[in-house]
C-alpha cells in the first residue's frame, strides 16, 4: 500500500505491475481466509469504475487499485469503506489544489485518489480481521 500511495502521490501513476503485486496478496488472502467468492464483487466494481474512467472522473490505475482490494473487505463494511475513500478523497483533493494553487502555482493537476482508495480499504480490510 504504502508503494501504491507514493507512486500515486509522486508520478500520478499506479502501474500495473503495483496492482498485479496487490491482487496476488489479496487472492493469497482471501484462499487463506476462505472467501474466494468475493472476488465476484470486483466485477461490478470494475464495471463502474470502468464507466467512471470513461468519463474521466477516476484514473484506469485508481479503477484497477480499487477492483483487486475489494475483495479482501467483508461485504459488510463496503459501505463504511466507500465512504472513507470519499471523506480521505475530499481531503486529499482539497490539499492537492491547495498546494498547486499556492506553492507550484500549477492550474493544471490532477488529484492523486489512489492515496484516498489505499487508505480507505486499508481500514476496510483492517475492519474485516475483526
Amino acid at each position: 500500500m504504502l508503494l501504491v500511495i507514493y507512486s500515486d502521490l509522486r508520478y500520478r501513476i499506479i502501474s500495473n505491475a503495483l496492482v498485479m503485486v496487490t491482487s496476488l496478496m489479496v487472492l493469497v488472502y482471501c484462499y487463506q481466509a476462505d472467501v474466494l467468492s468475493q472476488w465476484l464483487y470486483a466485477i461490478p466494481v470494475f464495471g463502474i469504475g470502468f464507466l467512471l474512467w470513461w468519463l474521466g472522473v477516476f484514473g484506469a490505475g485508481d479503477v484497477k487499485l480499487l477492483a483487486v482490494l475489494v475483495p479482501a473487505i467483508d461485504p459488510a463494511y463496503h459501505l463504511f469503506t466507500f465512504l472513507m475513500i470519499a471523506f480521505s478523497g475530499g481531503i486529499v483533493a482539497i490539499a492537492t489544489l491547495l498546494y498547486a494553487k499556492l506553492v507550484t502555482k500549477n492550474n493544471d493537476t490532477t488529484v492523486p485518489y489512489g492515496i484516498s482508495i489505499a487508505l480507505g480499504c486499508w481500514l476496510g480490510i483492517l475492519a474485516s480481521l475483526s
